[in-house]
Formats: structure tokens, C-alpha cells, sequence
């Protein structure tokens, strides 16, 4: 929705989503704990997550340096029976910062169903931009799937050609497209929530793993 929150790149650093750049032992412990039990219900049934993360990064990511991207959030399968996806928001509260649908929204504003409170548009997060080093990524993905209650599919997109170079060399050499065209295609991947709680309940650490599929 126009007017969502988005944190700019010189935000970051100041950002409440990445504040101190770690983890406390409650947080680890919160999502493992919740992790277990989603493990008991995936071995009963097929379950569909409940929530998407978008994560795109504006060009290679660089596991050494630091990355832009832009994080966003989903409902998944709201729409189209199962098959479209609706815009999902997170509580403007920093204490709360609860999962909000689009459903919750009316004359401009939003109530958080979780505490409840009332808040106009411009003042929730709808995406966030960031410009990261890939540990720190990991990090500020962890806390987001940590307030969607650990409830998400992961899927991640990058370009590994920068198109403004592209764009600079095509203008100054003739490369007939070449270039540009390579710059336009994208390198998708995902990491489901079945395969977060399978992974996780062998007892790999989530943050390692989510700084593994970031630098896929």
C-alpha cells in the first residue's frame, strides 16, 4: 500500500529490525522451541506456511562486503484460490511487531490484531531495504521470521549482473544486447518452512542455515 514504511539504506544501521546486530539467547530459544512443535505437526500432515519472505538483492551478493536488497512480506495463497499472494505488513509497535493483513486496514489505517492498536499507513513496515553484509542479512531475516512466528517460506532472488554497468558498457561498446540481456534475468531460489523444520530438528543452528541459502 502506498505510503508503508520502507527503511532506507543510511536507516539501517539505526534500524530497530538489526539494532545491535545479534541474537539473545531468548530469541534462539523462542524459535526453537516453536520450531519443535512445528515439527510434530508437519509429521502428522502436509502444511502449508501461513507467510512469505520476498527478499531481493539489487545485484551480486557479496558474502564478504556489504549487499543491498529489499525484504517484503506475504500471505501465502490469500488470493486466487491459493494462488496469489497478499500484501502483508508488520506492527508499527517495535514491542510488538506482529504479522498485520491487508484485512486489518481501513480508512487508512491499521490495527494490529495482536495488540491491538490503531495506526495509520504510513507508519507501518511494509518492506524493508537494507544494505547489509550477508551475516547480518542472515540476522534481520532470523528477527523477521521470528515475528511472523516462525511461520514463513523464504524465497530469494538476485541479479548477479549489475544492469547500470551493463547499461554503461552496451552504450560505449556494441555488444548488440548481449549484456543487457544477461543483466535482466534473475537467479530464484527458496527455503521452504517444511525443510527449515526438517533441517532445524536435526539439529543444525537456523541462523547458519539461513546464512547458507542467502549465499547460495
Amino acid at each position: 500500500m502506498e505510503g508503508a514504511k520502507e527503511i532506507k539504506w543510511d536507516d539501517v544501521l539505526n534500524s530497530e529490525f538489526v539494532a545491535g546486530l545479534q541474537l539473545s539467547n531468548e530469541e534462539e530459544a523462542a524459535v526453537k522451541e516453536r520450531l519443535d512443535a512445528m515439527k510434530k505437526v508437519f509429521e502428522a500432515s502436509e502444511v502449508k506456511a501461513s507467510y512469505k519472505i520476498d527478499i531481493e538483492f539489487k545485484a551480486r551478493h557479496d558474502k564478504m562486503g556489504v549487499t543491498k536488497g529489499v525484504m517484503t512480506f506475504w500471505e501465502n495463497g490469500r488470493y486466487l484460490t491459493g494462488r496469489g499472494d497478499a500484501k502483508l505488513y508488520l506492527c508499527a509497535d517495535v514491542k510488538c511487531r506482529a504479522p498485520v493483513p491487508g484485512v486489518f486496514e481501513g480508512g487508512g489505517q491499521y490495527v494490529c490484531p495482536k495488540c491491538k492498536q490503531a495506526f495509520p499507513a504510513h507508519e507501518m513496515a511494509g518492506e524493508l531495504i537494507f544494505g547489509l553484509t550477508m551475516q547480518n542479512w542472515a540476522i534481520a531475516l532470523h528477527k523477521v521470521f521470528k515475528a511472523l512466528d516462525m511461520d514463513a517460506d523464504i524465497y530469494i532472488k538476485c541479479n548477479d549482473e549489475d544492469i547500470r554497468i551493463a547499461t554503461d558498457i552496451e552504450m560505449h561498446a556494441d555488444k548488440g544486447g548481449e549484456l543487457l540481456d544477461r543483466a535482466r534475468v534473475y537467479r530464484r531460489w527458496m527455503y521452504p518452512l517444511q525443510r527449515i523444520v526438517k533441517d532445524t530438528s536435526s539439529g543444525a543452528d537456523l541462523l547458519k542455515l539461513f546464512y547458507a541459502c542467502l549465499t547460495a
